[in-house]
């Protein structure tokens, strides 16, 4: 994925619980810790990420 830099950020934010399989959970964290990031910030950023380069056919106008 060239061009994505997770940054730090503090938007409002709501809870929510997502079911993750253990062995991404433990990449993420690894890769959080050495970017500075919390697990959410770095998810966060990934998620997004991914939403503003789907496919257009997924995209809705």
């Amino acid at each position: 994925m060239s061009g994505f830099k997770p940054q730090k950020s503090k938007p409002e934010k709501d809870v929510y619980s997502i079911r993750l399989d253990i062995d991404l959970v433990k990449h993420v964290d690894e890769l959080a810790a050495r970017l500075g990031l919390s697990r959410n910030a770095l998810l966060t950023q990934c998620i997004i990420y991914a939403m503003d380069h789907l496919d257009e056919e997924y995209k809705k106008n």
